[in-house]
């Protein structure tokens, strides 16, 4: 039986074999000086590890949204610092927790939520994305491999939900939908 949680207005579907907790708040004990993504969820018999971030979830049901303040929000350079230390520190607490998370695939995944009568502009999805990558890192450069045993992070990726639901369908951890 597949598990659900909500966002603000989104629903985040997990299937029966993951197992998927909320992150923020008090679940970690240490909001004062850690800041965390939204979920962690774990599949494949703890062999992915997925931290998931949802921006915007209360878009669908406000109507009194504010637009330009979001738009300005996600073109900042605190948008990507933010998305960073949220990963990390998540990762980090994880880590301190249970060492076997270690052996696992990580991926960081952050959804975007747009009013409907709005698009993202893909340059700009792309752009956050390669900001977002470069700063984790997520692919080191050379002179760096050997110094680190693994990356951070194995993907991350900043997606709608529609352009994140899509990608599962090609089998990019199908495990996890998000409905708005």
């Amino acid at each position: 039986m597949a598990q659900e949680v909500q966002e603000g207005c989104l629903k985040v579907l997990v299937s029966s074999d993951c197992t998927i907790v909320r992150f923020d708040g008090q679940v970690h004990c240490a909001t004062h000086t850690f800041k965390a993504v939204d979920f962690v969820v774990q599949c494949d018999n703890g062999t992915r590890w997925l931290a998931m971030e949802i921006k915007g979830g209360e878009i669908p049901c406000n109507p009194n949204f504010n637009e330009q303040s979001y738009g300005r929000q996600i073109r900042s350079k605190q948008f990507i610092d933010d998305l960073v230390t949220k990963f990390r520190d998540s990762l980090l607490y994880v880590l301190l927790q249970n060492c076997a998370l270690c052996e696992q695939e990580r991926i960081y995944l952050v959804i975007l939520v747009l009013p409907k009568s709005k698009s993202i502009d893909k340059a700009l999805l792309l752009a956050l994305n390669d900001k977002l990558r470069s700063r984790l890192p997520v692919n080191m450069p050379n002179r760096c491999r050997g110094l680190w045993q693994r990356p951070l992070a194995a993907k991350a990726l900043i997606a709608t939900p529609e352009e994140w639901n899509a990608k599962t369908q090609s089998g990019l951890l199908g495990d996890v939908k998000v409905v708005v």
